[in-house]
Order: structure tokens, then sequence, then C-alpha cells
């Protein structure tokens, strides 16, 4: 497949988008500083391609982590959700590595339990991650 803009020009405006800049902000500033008229469906299409070729990259990664991970949780409140126990509301769980701050796992769950820790750990434990 060939490329009419160059290489330079679409990773800028990749990361112009991860920096949160809108599309159209984008193709003005292109515009202005590299006098390169681009439209913002090019930049969404540039988006879908390479963040599917970036994820398939990513994926193959296992990074090695240390032998202690640390496990947090945090109360969501979460709109539209079924009352589950005292309030409307979720829990988020994470498990990172703090030594390299390498996000293990998450999940949510609609409820603190042992049985919610234990999950978190298991999936963790199941990805690969810590050999």
């Amino acid at each position: 497949m060939s490329m009419r803009v160059n290489p330079q020009i679409i990773t800028e405006c990749l990361n112009l988008v991860m920096n949160g800049m809108s599309y159209r902000n984008i193709t003005r500033h292109i515009m202005s500083v590299h006098e390169v008229k681009i439209s913002h469906t090019s930049i969404q299409n540039w988006i879908a391609r390479y963040t599917y070729i970036i994820k398939k990259y990513v994926e193959s990664f296992y990074p090695q982590v240390s032998d202690v991970w640390s496990l947090d949780e945090m109360v969501l409140n979460v709109k539209n959700t079924k009352k589950t126990g005292k309030g409307f509301h979720d829990w988020l769980w994470s498990i990172i590595d703090p030594k390299t701050r390498f996000l293990i796992a998450t999940q949510v769950s609609k409820k603190r339990e042992t049985k919610d820790a234990r999950k978190i750990i298991t999936s963790a434990k199941g990805s690969g991650a810590f050999w």
C-alpha cells in the first residue's frame, strides 16, 4: 500500500491525536506548519490502521516484572448501574508491578469481596507477565 503523505506527517498527526488534539485542529496545524493539506478523515483512517498494527506488536510483549505486585481497588460511581449493597457503584481492581509501573491486570466487579480479589490475582497469574 503506497502512502501519498510523508510518514513524518502521519507520525506527527498520530502523536497529536494521542496528546488530545482534535482531528480538525490537527489538519489546521499541519497546513500552517508543513503546508500540507490533509483531511480529518485521513487522520481517522491512520488511527484505525496504525493502532491495529501497534496493538498486534504490543500483544507479543512479555514484560519482565518483579516478584512483588501491588493490588488496589477503588470505587466507581457508575451511571445507570444496579444497586449493590449500600450504593450504586462498582469496583475497579488493578494489579501493577511497583518497580516497572507495568499494569498487569485490571477488572471491574460489582462487589468488593475476597472472591473478587482472587479472580484478578488468578487473571494476573494467567497473563504470563511474571516470568
